[in-house]
């Protein structure tokens, strides 16, 4: 049972629906029941276990806290995370281990699925500006086109309309800048899916040791400092291995 927090939290706090205590009741009646002779084990996981019932707690015999991977344990996960991505000679994943101290599995998983984006990520941008068409033509300025619509005018001066002289040369002139490629961000999903069909995206798909540092810096840990600590207390008083 995973998050088993949400199933049998501690009973009798305030708000606590009828339906909910029954259930939690009824579970703990039915984990009284289990024999050993039917081969049934009730694993639960939880990130708050100190919002579990006292009760339930009981009859979870085997109550184990899985803290922060150590040194050898990141490199592990990096090993495992890594499987199948083209490393570049000067990536070290041992001195990366090192310095992820504090990261917990799933922030070491989130840092090598970014490392490995790094490379696709240059490829991306290169295709994408290598595969921008030419710019549109500008469009003429505005006041040329007041002056075209004047000067088209068919009636005559004599009609009570003034003759229109050709523009100065001294007139301030419109330039209109136009983009020379596609930024990244403009390429849809379509684009990028065509490019993976053609199979450029695969060319030289290698992460660097400055992908890996780039990860690093991104990914910042989700456990706090006094959040570990809370969990030490917790395997003190209550850890039964």
């Amino acid at each position: 049972m995973s998050q088993v927090d949400a199933l049998c939290g501690a009973r009798g706090v305030e708000g606590e629906h009828e339906a909910s205590r029954r259930f939690k009741a009824e579970l703990l009646q039915q984990m009284d029941g289990l024999t050993s002779g039917r081969g049934v084990m009730v694993l639960a996981a939880t990130n708050c276990p100190w919002d579990l019932d006292p009760a339930l707690r009981r009859r979870l015999e085997k109550r184990i806290h899985i803290g922060l991977p150590d040194a050898a344990q990141r490199l592990a996960l990096l090993h495992l995370h890594m499987r199948g991505v083209a490393l570049a000679p000067d990536a070290d994943l041992l001195a990366l281990a090192a310095s992820c101290e504090g990261l917990s599995g799933a922030d070491i998983r989130l840092l090598c699925r970014d490392a490995a984006m790094e490379p696709l990520r240059r490829q991306i941008a290169s295709l994408a500006v290598g595969n921008s068409g030419p710019p549109p033509p500008p469009p003429p300025p505005q006041q040329h086109q007041h002056q075209q619509r004047q000067l088209q005018d068919p009636r005559s001066p004599s009609e009570g309309h003034p003759q229109l002289s050709s523009p100065s040369p001294e007139a301030p002139q419109v330039e209109v800048l136009q983009p020379q490629s596609q930024p990244l961000a403009l390429c849809s999903a379509a684009d990028i899916r065509r490019l993976a069909d053609s199979g450029k995206l695969a060319q030289g798909a290698v992460v660097s040791a400055a992908d890996l540092e780039a990860a690093r810096r991104s990914v910042r840990p989700s456990v706090t400092a006094d959040q570990a600590a809370k969990y030490v207390q917790w395997d003190q008083e209550f850890a039964s291995t």
